[in-house]
């Protein structure tokens, strides 16, 4: 059952359809302006674009480096605070914490480290709590 391909309609393409008639000079040098602004606009977007981009890597550049200035400032400033509460006496289990801590970031024990540190007899205590011989 194969159709026969569709006619066209008698006289049609003897007659000069009119947008598909030669161009005039006017209408040339139109479209040429019509192109060159287009041109001209895609590269201002891919300018813009570019612009953009960069300043999204600088953006993202000085996030970080803010983030490793508070980070040192705050970690400086909570071994400052360990060192002058207690002299010479540190003791082993508020270190550890103190560092587990700092390096949980924005975990629930987070805060942790910068509570002042326990006093000696606390940080003993927890460091025997479980041998009962005890010194």
């Amino acid at each position: 059952a194969a159709r026969a391909a569709p006619t066209l309609p008698v006289g049609f393409g003897s007659h000069v359809v009119p947008h598909l008639a030669p161009p005039k000079a006017e209408s040339v040098s139109m479209t040429a302006k019509i192109v060159s602004s287009k041109v001209k606009q895609l590269q201002m977007k891919e300018r813009a674009a570019a612009e953009i981009e960069r300043l999204r890597e600088e953006n993202e550049a000085n996030a970080r480096a803010e983030k490793r200035r508070l980070f040192h400032s705050i970690w400086a400033s909570s071994g400052q605070q360990q060192q002058s509460g207690h002299g010479h006496e540190k003791s082993m289990g508020g270190k550890k914490e103190t560092q587990s801590s700092l390096n949980a970031g924005s975990s629930s024990q987070g805060t942790a480290g910068f509570m002042p540190a326990p006093s000696p007899e606390a940080a003993r205590s927890k460091l025997f709590d479980d041998d009962p011989s005890g010194p």
